[in-house]
């Protein structure tokens, strides 16, 4: 199963819900098995993540105005909210 083409006929497995009772290993999603698209997304986020939001951790956790707006924008502009 490919995690990033097959998720929409696989059923989902919640949040840590896989640790307290029987799971289909078909059903989880391990970045072990993420494809080369789904690697290099992943690398972008950790890259911005490190680059723009931990910098901003203070100012996040002061719910300074702004500051998670602009982040959010930056993800858009990054096009992290048009993965399917």
């Amino acid at each position: 199963m490919n995690p990033t083409t097959d998720t929409a006929s696989a059923p989902r497995v919640s949040s840590g819900s896989f640790l307290l009772g029987p799971t289909d290993p078909a059903t989880l999603f391990i970045p072990e098995e993420f494809d080369e698209e789904a690697r290099m997304l992943a690398g972008v986020v950790e890259e911005f993540v490190l680059e723009q939001v931990v910098p901003r951790m203070d100012a996040i956790e002061a719910m300074e105005e702004g500051v998670l707006v602009g982040l959010f924008k930056q993800t858009g502009e990054l096009g992290v909210f048009a993965v399917d």
